[in-house]
């Protein structure tokens, strides 16, 4: 049995195509999860445009934050059913044993493989799933709601398990893509003013922030926050050398987390640290 699906078939830019494929057979610890709802990444763009940073399992399915309804399971499942309503995690492929994986920290093991990367994603009607990526959905939630989990956890784990918001705290927020926004969103609810920045183009995600209760600019406020400045800075861009503009307008003693890495260096000239020529 065939199904349609966007395959990104080679590194040259443009190498993606809609192409007829087999549905795929599933394992005793897998299920087989009919795609209700896809949220498209700024990965699959770069995939796209042939401007990623990552090995790419050619060809592969792509999409890694999906949504659907179990539509079979394999032997040894137990824990979900036919019809259940379910959202996956990204990490198709992990070493179990590995220490990182041991300590809870699948995300980071070296031998990871994602879905839409390195094993087939969900831009197609059905995809294999392990047990191990799957949560269930409350009845309540919409799955075009749910295929957003995954961008929510990694604002959730930027923001609150690895920063120090406080209420009243002044942070800003350095790009105004959806991680950018949902950052800004969790240190609202943090208790913190939230002054989001972006580029001309980005006027139109900028208008939603303004929407979302945060303070919108094409340009970093000189002293919003205070004369010591921000207490804290969230960096969304994808570009490494916007650490510097990061480490330009936050306080001493205040912190900076970067969730939105670039393929360029880090630090050319270790002085800006100090912020001395």
């Amino acid at each position: 049995m065939q199904q349609p699906a966007v395959v990104n078939y080679a590194s040259v830019p443009l190498s993606v195509e809609l192409r007829d494929v087999h549905v795929p057979e599933i394992s005793e610890d897998a299920v087989l999860l009919q795609v209700d709802a896809v949220a498209v990444c700024g990965s699959e763009i770069h995939q796209w445009q042939g401007t990623h940073s990552w090995d790419v399992n050619y060809p592969v399915i792509l999409s890694h934050e999906f949504a659907g309804t179990v539509a079979a399971v394999g032997a040894r499942v137990a824990e979900f059913s036919v019809g259940d309503r379910v959202v996956s995690e990204t990490a198709a492929v992990i070493d179990p044993h590995s220490s990182l994986s041991r300590q809870g920290l699948y995300n980071l093991d070296p031998v990871r493989k994602g879905f839409g990367y390195g094993v087939d994603g969900a831009m197609t009607h059905f995809v294999c799933v392990p047990t191990r990526c799957l949560h269930h959905v409350p009845p309540v939630v919409p799955l075009f709601h749910a295929a957003l989990a995954e961008p929510c956890n990694v604002a959730y784990n930027a923001v609150v398990n690895h920063a120090s918001v406080r209420p009243g705290d002044y942070v800003v927020v350095l790009g105004p893509g959806p991680i950018g926004l949902l950052c800004g969103l969790m240190a609202r609810l943090r208790g913190a003013a939230v002054a989001v920045i972006g580029l001309p183009h980005d006027r139109e995600r900028l208008d939603i922030a303004v929407r979302l209760g945060m303070f919108a600019t094409e340009a970093v406020p000189r002293d919003w926050g205070g004369s010591l400045g921000v207490h804290g800075v969230i960096d969304a861009t994808g570009v490494s050398a916007a650490l510097h503009t990061a480490l330009q307008i936050v306080r001493p003693a205040g912190w900076i987390t970067k969730v939105g890495w670039g393929p360029e260096p880090l630090v050319t000239r270790w002085t800006c640290w100090s912020g001395k020529p």
